[in-house]
């Protein structure tokens, strides 16, 4: 398990398995507690999300990342691997909770 600030433990079982598969773990750090208001595609209207933390995670986990989205989204390697630092990995906010370890953090 990680130890970052902020974590997100996926609740939706088949997100959860995939999680699992790519990070070893349905728990992942993410960038902050507060999520925003985007769309997605294959989603109506606007939803909440919570942004995975990619820079904790080494290359080998990166890869698997890259690997997976573009398996499951029949999208090029070569696009998600470009696009992967831009885009990031978003969560729904709806299938996951929430765990701030390190209040403090607001304070500063």
């Amino acid at each position: 398990m990680m130890h970052g600030d902020f974590q997100a433990t996926i609740t939706d079982p088949e997100r959860a398995k995939d999680f699992v598969a790519v990070f070893g773990s349905s728990t992942v750090d993410i960038v902050g507690p507060i999520p925003t208001i985007n769309r997605a595609a294959g989603l109506h209207g606007e939803r909440r999300f919570y942004h995975v933390d990619l820079s904790v995670y080494d290359a080998a986990t990166i890869e698997r990342l890259v690997q997976h989205v573009a398996a499951k989204f029949k999208l090029p390697v070569a696009e998600v691997r470009r696009d992967l630092p831009t885009h990031g990995l978003p969560i729904l906010a709806s299938e996951c909770t929430i765990s701030i370890n390190n209040p403090g953090v607001f304070m500063d």
